[in-house]
């Protein structure tokens, strides 16, 4: 019955094939959302999350079902969320990826890299925005600890290259000083 009180009937004819491929497409969906070890969100326009995989929550620290219909400012009462959430807004309105940001995790434990892109339908109608977010925590230490090293040999290979120049021999280790990395 429609508004006016008359029986209608309301029929959707759809082609059989196309409806397993469209089975198909939302079930590798899910898989791959529901499987994947790297943090998923998607946005609607709003900036609301709208679906948030297990990973994410867990990285976040925050059951799914919390995030979903809350922007980023809302889910986590932090400073560098609405630094987030004005970049997720630049993203949505040029359309231009945020890619491998690396940004400090929820509360201060860890790291990310956060990667944003804007979503659009096949009519390009701008549905919202994706995440994927991935925990770089044991990257960013293990440089880290490079960086110390490096800083902790840089006088060794100075002196090693200082004796090898006055002795006309070939040091073992080389370094550029004038560089922040060191390759051993």
């Amino acid at each position: 019955v429609d508004g006016d009180g008359r029986p209608f009937v309301l029929a959707s004819m759809v082609e059989r094939s196309r409806l397993r491929t469209l089975e198909h497409d939302l079930a590798a969906l899910d898989s791959l959302f529901d499987a994947s070890q790297l943090g998923v969100a998607i946005f609607d326009r709003e900036l609301r999350y709208v679906r948030v995989n297990e990973a994410l929550a867990r990285m976040n620290g925050v059951p799914p079902a919390a995030h979903i219909g809350h922007t980023v400012a809302e889910v986590f009462d932090l400073p560098v969320a609405e630094e987030l959430a004005e970049l997720q807004r630049k993203v949505l309105a040029t359309g231009r990826p945020v890619i491998d940001l690396v940004a400090a995790a929820p509360r201060g434990h860890g790291h990310r890299s956060l990667s944003y892109h804007r979503l659009a339908d096949r009519a390009g109608r701008v549905l919202g925005i994706s995440a994927t977010i991935i925990d770089i925590t044991e990257r960013v230490e293990a440089a880290g600890r490079a960086e110390r090293s490096r800083r902790r040999l840089a006088p060794t290979v100075r002196g090693a290259s200082i004796k090898a120049a006055n002795t006309g021999q070939r040091p073992i280790i080389a370094s550029d000083t004038r560089t922040s990395s060191c390759a051993i």
